[in-house]
């Protein structure tokens, strides 16, 4: 479904449009412009409507001219899977987003030094090898900031893993799976480093190899970080 929210608008006509991914995803100049994100919006509808859209359907508010706002979910038509660019227009306005219909699972966990990306079926569960993997990682906060574009395939565990810069301390990341007509994206999500030297490392012992039922178990841990002189 699409939550939809308007206001003045008694019908609203949806139309979609099957996109090529790497076409808006992946051209050269959107993957190095700091501006950009995965999850950017596609541009704003022109006044015509496309002449055939692939799909169409329409939705009818109940509105009833008292300029009260309303709010619905609008279900979709059964979409094969893909990326499509979605408009809804009624009476003079007009709204454009990207809608992604995929199984594909993508998850990203970031930590200081690398990105480990996990690419799985969602229905089953299981890893998806072989899914080509494009990591992007920009400086937050800077419209100009430096950008750094990693690739990589998924292994027979789904697993792929990025080294992230070491020149970047406040950096976003977001990553992008493909694997034929299926895509999985994340949002992008925020990684730090400290900018003094070496990043920390954490060791843990316990003060014993072997433990009878029952026993204690007491454990210590050292943080250390190396600094330059």
């Amino acid at each position: 479904t699409l939550n939809v929210s308007s206001r003045n608008v008694a019908l609203l006509v949806f139309t979609a449009e099957r996109l090529d991914p790497e076409a808006v995803f992946l051209r050269p100049e959107k993957l190095a412009a700091a501006s950009s994100s995965f999850r950017d919006a596609p541009p704003a509808p022109g006044l015509a409507p496309a002449a055939s859209p692939a799909f169409r359907w329409e939705h009818a508010t109940g509105d009833d001219g008292s300029h009260r706002p309303h709010s619905a979910q609008v279900p979709l038509p059964p979409l094969p899977r893909g990326l499509y660019r979605v408009e809804a227009r009624g009476e003079g306005v007009a709204f454009a987003a990207h809608l992604l219909v995929s199984d594909l699972v993508l998850v990203q966990k970031t930590g200081s030094e690398q990105l480990l990306v996990y690419v799985a079926d969602a229905a089953s569960g299981a890893a998806v090898p072989g899914a080509r993997v494009v990591m992007r990682e920009r400086e937050a906060w800077r419209s100009n900031g430096k950008v750094e574009v990693r690739r990589g395939l998924t292994g027979p565990d789904g697993t792929v893993t990025f080294a992230l810069s070491r020149e970047l301390q406040n950096r976003s990341v977001e990553s992008l799976a493909l694997l034929g007509d299926r895509v999985a994206a994340t949002p992008e999500a925020y990684a730090y480093r400290s900018g003094e030297g070496e990043p920390a490392r954490v060791h843990i012992s316990t003060d014993r190899p072997v433990y009878r039922p029952g026993s204690t178990v007491l454990f210590r841990g050292q943080a250390l970080r190396t600094r330059s002189s």
